[in-house]
């Protein structure tokens, strides 16, 4: 299972069909906070693209399993959840050269040193992806002390 959550159907289409002459290439990019002290909000921008060049995407799903040291985690964009630090995202149809934009919150943990917190988002079509490539997009975000340590 790829990801679940409670929202509107965005179309007929439940992931199991099979579309022998379809595929739509996909692609994830993800920005985040530069750099942040302990307690300050770290701020992710994905965003999900079809590339292709034949024609809209049937349906999509993204996963992105958060640092530990991004504290209490949300979203407000609709077709996604956070689940015990697992953000995921069911879209539908993405036509060619249109994009889905997701952001996400949460506050940078207390670190004893600048500490590098990568992260990385995932995205699968329900179609075939040309270049698999371009399907995940990492972020790196340095976190420093608070100014107690």
């Amino acid at each position: 299972m790829l990801s679940t959550q409670t929202t509107t159907p965005a179309t007929n289409l439940d992931a199991t069909s099979c579309f022998l002459d379809s595929s739509a290439d996909l692609a994830v990019r993800k920005d985040g906070s530069k750099s942040v002290q302990a307690g300050d909000e770290i701020t992710y921008r994905i965003t999900v693209k079809n590339e292709g060049k034949k024609g809209g995407s049937s349906g999509w799903s993204l996963t992105d399993d958060l640092p530990a040291k991004v504290l209490s985690p949300t979203t407000s964009t609709e077709g996604c959840e956070i689940t015990d630090g697992l953000l995921s995202c069911t879209g539908g149809p993405l036509e060619k050269g249109h994009r889905v934009e997701i952001e996400v919150t949460g506050t940078a943990a207390n670190v004893l040193r600048t500490t590098a917190v990568r992260n990385t988002a995932k995205v699968f079509g329900d179609d075939a992806d040309p270049r698999g490539r371009n399907n995940a997009g990492t972020a790196s975000t340095q976190v420093r002390p608070g100014n107690g340590n």
